[in-house]
């Protein structure tokens, strides 16, 4: 596995479960979940009017926190703590670790924490969102990851992608950013490197929350969104954490306060990263096989295009300008006798084994043929260029595909 795919499996695990404790708040007994018929729910419930009906009580306390833990009961030979997290006190919980058979090397596809914290009014709920990773639409070329493609580029594109899935016309009342969030799972992830002995990389982490209104069995409900994303290169992965009450009872604090509180079991992560890397290892396996067998292939067509053209220039000129057939070949010529610029052009690229193409301020961009047939410049600087050969390849942001000179 790639020392950028091990980041992407440490920062699920930062994310989702790898944040430390919240000191003071977590205080009293410890209720265990996962550990039996735990996974009676199997995702968040979405849609309006899913939930318990509405019940007359006072509003949820959610002033007292105590801890709790969730279970991973299928993964391994014992059950094992996968996290722990803070609740309201008196809440119930449900839920824990699932693992699914398959040969999908995307981590979120072969396992999913789930749980879930009930208020004792049957209508307040804490539960965490199922966790996702993709590559990033605007990544060209091979594909790098083993997880979808998607156009999400920053945390408030991650949670309205999230609200449009999962609260399909909830209303989004407020989105602010959570830079001390980021900030600290920054560090838990640096730390989580170093414990590794893997060398430092570069990851992109954002976190932020929206505010989303909706009815539900006719009670105006309010819910907050926390997430985390990162990025490293052009793969992305998110955790989320969703809290919903009556209108007039929603704790806007205690969502960044569970979230803080989560804190993953270090011996559990790396059994499960030991894991999920079979079927990522195979995944890069065999990718490592394309890119080889698509390397010989492009090599032995460039090679046989180069040496066909300088072979055609060569018999050209030996023969004075006159083509095989007989017939003449007519350069063109300038007033003074000389060949033209696009001629003199032509049999340079030829030799050079290069295309030239019309940059976005006019002026020539010379590309190997060596690369790919399709051109993009970067608008505002266009010393940046790139290519590929992908025919369903979208520039991308501040790049404009160019085109070849006849």
């Amino acid at each position: 596995m790639k020392n950028g795919d091990v980041a992407m499996t440490i920062l699920a695990c930062v994310l989702m479960a790898a944040l430390p404790a919240c000191s003071g708040d977590s205080q009293g007994e410890t209720v265990a979940v996962g550990s039996g018929a735990a996974h009676a729910w199997q995702a968040p419930a979405a849609q309006a009017g899913a939930e318990v009906p509405p019940t007359r009580t006072a509003p949820a306390d959610t002033r007292h926190l105590v801890s709790a833990q969730v279970v991973d009961s299928q993964g391994f030979a014992q059950p094992m703590v996968a996290m722990r997290l803070a609740i309201p006190a008196g809440w119930s919980m449900q839920g824990g670790v699932e693992w699914r058979q398959t040969n999908s090397a995307c981590a979120p596809d072969q396992y999913a924490v789930q749980w879930r914290a009930l208020a004792p009014d049957g209508v307040s709920v804490l539960e965490n969102l199922p966790n996702a990773s993709w590559q990033q639409q605007a990544s060209v070329g091979l594909v790098s990851s083993p997880c979808p493609r998607a156009d999400l580029p920053n945390v408030q594109r991650v949670l309205e992608a999230q609200v449009q899935r999962f609260r399909p016309g909830a209303r989004i009342l407020d989105y602010r950013e959570l830079p001390q969030l980021a900030q600290h799972t920054r560090e838990v992830f640096a730390t989580a490197i170093q414990r590794m002995g893997l060398p430092m990389m570069d990851a992109r982490i954002e976190a932020g929350s929206v505010l989303l209104a909706y009815p539900q069995n006719g009670v105006d409900m309010r819910e907050v969104l926390t997430a985390t994303v990162s990025y490293v290169g052009m793969a992305g992965y998110s955790s989320t954490v969703a809290y919903r009450a009556p209108n007039g009872q929603l704790d806007l604090s205690l969502s960044e306060r569970v979230v803080a509180s989560l804190e993953s079991n270090p011996v559990w992560e790396d059994q499960k990263n030991a894991r999920i890397r079979v079927n990522s290892d195979r995944f890069y396996a065999n990718q490592s096989r394309q890119i080889s067998d698509w390397n010989d292939r492009s090599m032995d067509e460039i090679r046989a295009r180069g040496a066909a053209g300088r072979a055609a220039i060569a018999a050209i000129a030996a023969r004075g300008g006159t083509s095989g057939s007989g017939s003449s070949w007519s350069p063109t010529v300038t007033s003074s006798g000389g060949v033209s610029d696009e001629d003199q052009r032509r049999r340079l690229e030829a030799i050079g084994e290069y295309d030239t193409y019309t940059g976005v301020d006019g002026t020539d961009v010379q590309s190997s043929i060596h690369g790919g047939d399709r051109v993009f410049q970067n608008t505002s600087d266009p010393y940046s260029t790139y290519s590929t050969n992908d025919p369903y390849a979208t520039p991308a942001d501040g790049y404009t595909e160019l085109q070849q000179r006849e």
